[in-house]
């Protein structure tokens, strides 16, 4: 018995060392003058450890190529180490093959036909490594699962994905189309970087914040008011003793005195230098003060709403029909809108589908104009499945 245990154990480990490896799991970097093939392993080994590396050899190009035990432990070494440091130097760990990136575009009228899109690519210098196709409206039901959405996928090369805009605008006969891209990984429109979306590109920290921009716009507005406000005190002249004729002629008029119970706040006490009374210009430049600041109050709140949005909309599991661009898209667009059957159709063929996803959404805004927005949408919507 205490023989056959490691006949067992040598068995088990020729069948392992005998399964096929996938080209996914190969990693090349470019080879060194005067270096060993050692000295790659050995380097490697330091990031990964040594039993994860299956195969090596030098291959044509002047090239070393390996390959590790599994798909996971080559994305590491391409996505995440990126180098190896050899002899002094940095050599490029990059895939054997070309992995190219999934790219979905939303908000696509079907009449579209896929050569103009894929024209409008190649003019981008967007070279497709595959054909563009529909996707599915992702219906289960027997009998529905056949019906197509508004988006599409392609295939593009890695290279490609730092040119590709957030949105187009594409015209086929005669009307203008806005078609939006968007990939499996986040993937920053303003740095063009991948990893990170626009709300946490480490670019915007050079920026003022949008809060304090604001700020200063509304400071910026109040100042000539205050300084009109100023200036018309200064130019006030003092009132002229009345004549005899004036006396004379209004000495019948009643003089209406203030009631002496009234309150004075602060702004009944401000007094010009003649010493009239300056209570109503400033308390209208007071008010129209404070509606700036509710005004810049509410902008940042509906920016944080549409932070919380973005994420929930981003994120993997999400089955939605609207992405974050098409959803700010549906909201404006249907704004003031009495019929809304067409623009709805442009977004999703699914009425249900929407107004799901308004009511999931809904309590993730806090601002009370969006609110009400999605609101009375709701309710246009479900009279829409009604009248059909």
């Amino acid at each position: 018995m205490t023989q056959s245990n490691p006949s067992t154990s040598s068995y088990s480990a020729v069948t392992q060392s005998d399964t096929f490896p996938k080209k996914d799991q190969a990693i090349v970097m470019d080879t060194i003058d005067n270096t060993q093939l050692k000295e790659y392993t050995e380097a490697l080994s330091k990031v990964i450890t040594p039993s994860s590396i299956r195969f090596v050899s030098r291959i044509a190009n002047n090239r070393i190529c390996v390959y590790v035990s599994t798909k996971e432990i080559a994305d590491e070494l391409i996505e995440k180490h990126k180098f190896l440091y050899i002899n002094k130097q940095n050599i490029a760990i990059r895939p054997l093959i070309t992995r190219n990136k999934r790219i979905v575009l939303s908000n696509v009228c079907p009449v579209i036909p896929h050569h103009v899109i894929q024209k409008k690519l190649e003019e981008m210098n967007i070279k497709t490594q595959s054909s563009i196709t529909f996707l599915r409206a992702g219906f289960t039901e027997p009998g529905f699962n056949h019906i197509m959405s508004f988006r599409r996928q392609v295939y593009i090369s890695p290279e490609d994905i730092v040119k590709l805009p957030e949105s187009i605008q594409l015209s086929y006969e005669d009307t203008n189309y806005w078609i939006y891209f968007s990939s499996e990984s986040m993937l920053c429109f303003m740095c063009k970087k991948v990893g990170h979306i626009v709300k946490n590109c480490p670019e915007n920290a050079n920026r003022p914040p949008i809060d304090e921009t604001r700020r200063s716009t509304t400071d910026t507005l109040t100042t000539p008011q205050m300084e009109l406000l100023t200036s018309s005190r200064s130019n006030l002249k003092h009132p002229r003793p009345p004549s005899s004729e004036s006396h004379s002629s209004h000495q019948d008029t009643p003089i209406i005195l203030p009631d002496r119970n009234t309150m004075l706040t602060d702004e009944d006490n401000i007094m010009s230098e003649d010493g009239s009374s300056f209570s109503d210009s400033s308390s209208i430049h007071l008010a129209k003060d404070v509606r700036k600041k509710i005004k810049t109050a509410t902008s940042t709140s509906e920016s944080e709403d549409w932070d919380k949005i973005i994420e929930i909309l981003t994120s993997s599991n999400n089955c939605y029909p609207m992405n974050h661009i098409e959803f700010k898209s549906f909201l404006e667009n249907t704004r003031g809108v009495q019929d809304i059957r067409v623009i709805c159709s442009q977004y999703s063929k699914d009425t249900s589908c929407i107004i799901q996803m308004l009511s999931e959404l809904y309590p993730h805004f806090s601002n009370r104009s969006i609110k009400s927005r999605i609101t009375r949408l709701q309710k246009k919507l479900k009279l829409l499945i009604k009248n059909d």
